[in-house]
């Protein structure tokens, strides 16, 4: 239970990052429908969108597997396979309510 508690607020964490980032690049503090509508060409669309050199998505990446690699001591293709399933479930909570990071 514990862990599970863990891994929702990493996924939060990701989540908050992405905003921020997005707010603070754009100079715009209503960023989460532009960020839903190019989430499915991940990482390209945010990295288009952001124009960041890929800095932003880099950055959520590096807080799943950062988390993974200590948390449970994935490493090689299952550390990859964890990540990428991470980013993948912090997206589509991103997707189910995206006001929730409006005012952050």
């Amino acid at each position: 239970m514990k862990r599970r508690k863990q891994d929702e607020a990493v996924r939060l964490d990701m989540n908050i990052s992405l905003v921020s980032a997005a707010q603070r690049i754009l100079h715009d503090h209503h960023v989460e429908d532009k960020l839903v509508a190019v989430l499915d060409q991940w990482p390209q669309g945010v990295d288009k969108l952001l124009q960041d050199g890929g800095a932003t998505t880099n950055d959520y990446h590096a807080i799943a597997m950062g988390y993974l690699r200590d948390a449970y001591q994935f490493t090689g293709d299952e550390l990859t396979k964890e990540t990428d399933a991470m980013i993948k479930q912090a997206q589509a909570e991103f997707r189910k309510n995206p006001k929730r990071f409006d005012d952050i």
